[in-house]
């Protein structure tokens, strides 16, 4: 209802240019909170978290409903593979996001001076055995720059 009533009182004959500010800050902020908030619901509905790794790449695409951002890392920067439950903050964005199953995640890699997470809905015995596999498939950091023997 609020994103239908307040621009109406756009048009209406307040002349109070502070309650107009007010208003239209409200809006813009509502407006945010619901996208966020349907961006939630899809995710916990039709989101996908992909992870693909080839002889060079590592790619991860957070996807809902055919929709996201594709985040590639080339293997020769990957280093420190691990298993790493990230610890909760209240006062953290990051953290509360993962509440949501939308960032981060229990593994990790650091790619330049970036820590890189995902697989935020594992659980810690699921995200080893998915390391191992990793592992097992590609070589990360220096060694994915020599030939393989």
């Amino acid at each position: 209802m609020g994103e239908l009533m307040v621009p109406r009182s756009f048009s209406s004959n307040t002349p109070d240019p502070g309650a107009l500010l007010f208003v239209g800050a409200w809006l813009v902020l509502w407006t945010i909170g619901g996208g966020v908030a349907i961006y939630i619901f899809l995710w916990s509905l039709v989101g996908r978290e992909r992870v693909l790794v080839s002889a060079s790449r590592l790619a991860i695409k957070r996807d809902v409903l055919g929709f996201g951002r594709l985040r590639e890392y080339e293997l020769t920067h990957v280093s420190d593979l691990r298993v790493s439950p990230s610890t909760y903050s209240p006062f953290d964005f990051r953290s509360s996001l993962q509440f949501w199953g939308i960032g981060g995640g229990v593994i990790a890699f650091d790619h330049g001076a970036a820590t890189v997470r995902f697989g935020a809905a594992l659980e810690e015995g699921e995200a080893k055995s998915i390391v191992a596999r990793m592992r097992s498939r590609a070589r990360f950091g220096a060694a994915a720059a020599q030939p393989k023997r």
